[in-house]
């Protein structure tokens, strides 16, 4: 289908067991540190999607701090006490509304 796409999505162990109620646009965080040593902590999207924001809602994240996150492969998941890392990439067929559909791999067993 023309709305269907492929996106690859990091995943927490608990919410593998329930990735059908996940989005590629749900917020997650990455904490980086520039060149300079400024420890930033960016949103990113669950599709890897950088976005121009911080954790605490601030906008204006610099490009090179983006491109730093952009190359991060841990993120984390809040959680009421804290944050959970995430423990994989998983690719997902997603429809419209960047809702899960189906694994891409179709031999792909369940993260």
């Amino acid at each position: 289908m023309a709305d269907e796409t492929t996106e690859r999505w990091a995943v927490t162990a608990e919410e593998a067991d329930r990735i059908e109620t996940l989005s590629g646009s749900d917020e997650l965080m990455c904490t980086v540190e520039s060149e300079s040593g400024v420890a930033y902590q960016v949103v990113v999207q669950r599709n890897g999607t950088v976005t121009n924001r911080n954790w605490d809602g601030t906008i204006g994240v610099p490009e090179d701090v983006r491109d730093l996150a952009n190359s991060e492969d841990v993120l984390y998941h809040a959680v009421d006490d804290g944050f959970e890392e995430t423990q994989k990439w998983v690719n997902v067929i997603v429809g419209p509304e960047g809702e899960f559909l189906s694994f891409a791999d179709q031999d792909s067993p369940r993260p």
